[in-house]
């Protein structure tokens, strides 16, 4: 009994001395791994900001200039902070991309006790402003090709895209913005969270050196919901790339093929026996220098109140202006439209001297005739979009009109045209008609006077009769 309880106070000993051992251990460790750390806050800072201006050039191929105040931290993770300095890329000196405040160059842990031999592990930026220029895009898109370097991270800045003029044409933020190589996947990768236009975005770029012609990217927007894969391949001998977009939107997914250069954009037909369901064609040439545009693009099975809403909101929201240099024309075929009394809808958009118009629009009624539309207008009226149009009607089939509309036989003549004025609220989806001639005339100030609202086929059909009961009664 004795010899347990001299053993039990032996092992209680030893216990307590290896706690206090243990203690004294993890004491000494934590003591030496902050000294370590803090190494970098004995240094002697000056010159250098030319050392780390050289590493930052090395090592993430941007140039950082102008550098004023540098601290160290080694919490949470050991790194630098550069109070003041601006941002350029490499060999452009003349344009500055942002002035940054508190910029965190991560360093690694090895080799702090030399200044010389300290190693970049990568820079973080936030609540930075940016400005691009063409000049800017060209040379980001070189960097992306082109160079190696260590993590890029941007938090919760604004990049504000400017013409030569130094003209802001587009502002868009980002919450986050990750830009760096996968070693282990051996793949470069650039990752952004952001908005733009009012919208979230999500982009995803990505270049496998396992395939060095290939690239691809992904580009996700929110509301609305739109998804937009790219896959591009590059042509060394040809000097171009051929590209394969594939756009999910309003649960439509398309195809787009193109092929691209220094000069030239050119959208290509990928017609094939696996693709018959396809909604959306788009065929024609872009021209960058000078920027010219000549585009169709074909559309099948879309809904035509839905296609007309979309568009008219949307020049309405530009405001029917444009960029000075974002000419060129644009039209748009629809084919099987989903309507009893419509099919294949043409409308042509040009775009000219910073102005947007529409010209030459028309529509088949079937086994009928074709509608054109004259003098469209999009305008707001009450806080309300209307859509304002003269419409003239040529009628192929007098046979199939009268028919159609139930015009009785005592009201019938020989006709080949029609003219209607036509308006449409947009926001509240109601039909406005008025003014049956069959002359056309110029006459702004009657125009819209006597409207008659038709908010379907039935009453479209009983307005026709009235209108040609009091047209053969003059």
């Amino acid at each position: 009994m004795n010899f347990f309880l001299i053993d039990s106070k032996n092992i209680v000993k030893e216990i307590k001395k290896n706690t206090f051992n243990i203690i004294i251990s993890l004491i000494i460790i934590f003591i030496s791994s902050t000294i370590y750390l803090s190494l970098p806050s004995f240094y002697i800072y000056e010159n250098f900001d030319k050392k780390i201006q050289k590493k930052i050039a090395k090592d993430f191929k941007l140039n950082i200039k102008n550098i004023k105040g540098i601290q160290y931290s080694f919490f949470p993770k050991p790194h630098f902070i550069i109070e003041q300095s601006e941002l350029y890329f490499l060999n452009n000196d003349k344009s500055k991309l942002a002035s940054l405040k508190n910029l965190k160059v991560y360093i690694f842990l090895k080799n702090l006790q030399n200044i010389d031999k300290i190693e970049l592990k990568k820079i973080q930026i936030n609540k930075a402003n940016f400005n691009f220029k063409l000049i800017d895009i060209k040379n980001f898109h070189k960097h992306l090709k082109e160079h190696i370097t260590k993590k890029i991270q941007i938090k919760n800045s604004n990049f504000f895209y400017k013409n030569e003029n130094n003209e802001i044409i587009s502002i868009s933020n980002s919450r986050k913005f990750d830009y760096f190589i996968d070693t282990k996947k051996k793949q470069k990768k650039l990752n952004i969270l952001g908005n733009i236009f009012g919208t979230n975005y999500k982009f995803y770029w990505n270049k496998d050196y396992t395939k060095p012609k290939e690239t691809k990217s992904n580009f996700s927007f929110q509301n609305p919901n739109i998804d937009i894969i790219n896959n591009f391949k590059e042509s060394y001998e040809k000097k171009e790339v051929s590209v394969l977009t594939k756009v999910n939107f309003l649960n439509t997914k398309t195809n787009l093929n193109y092929i691209y250069n220094k000069d030239l954009i050119v959208f290509v037909d990928n017609d094939n026996k696996k693709n018959v369901k396809k909604k959306i064609k788009l065929l024609g040439n872009v021209e960058l220098e000078p920027f010219f545009f000549n585009l169709d693009l074909y559309l099948n099975n879309i809904k035509f109140k839905n296609l007309t809403k979309e568009l008219f909101f949307n020049l309405n929201r530009l405001n029917n202006i444009s960029h000075e240099n974002f000419n060129g024309n644009f039209n748009i075929y629809v084919k099987n439209l989903n309507s009893k009394l419509f099919e294949n809808f043409k409308i042509k958009i040009n775009s000219l001297n910073k102005k947007i118009f529409i010209s030459n629009s028309s529509v088949k009624i079937k086994n009928i005739g074709k509608i054109n539309f004259k003098n469209i207008e999009v305008y707001e009226k009450e806080d309300e979009l209307y859509f304002k149009t003269k419409i003239e009607i040529k009628i192929e089939d007098q046979q199939q009109f009268y028919q159609r509309f139930q015009i009785p036989r005592e009201n019938r003549f020989n006709l080949n045209k029609i003219y209607i004025d036509f308006e449409h609220n947009l926001d509240k989806d109601k039909y406005y008609f008025s003014g049956f001639y069959m002359n056309d005339k110029n006459d702004e100030e009657n125009f819209g006077l006597d409207l008659y609202e038709v908010n379907n086929y039935q009453q479209l059909t009983l307005l026709i009769r009235e209108e040609f009961s009091k047209i053969k009664m003059e």
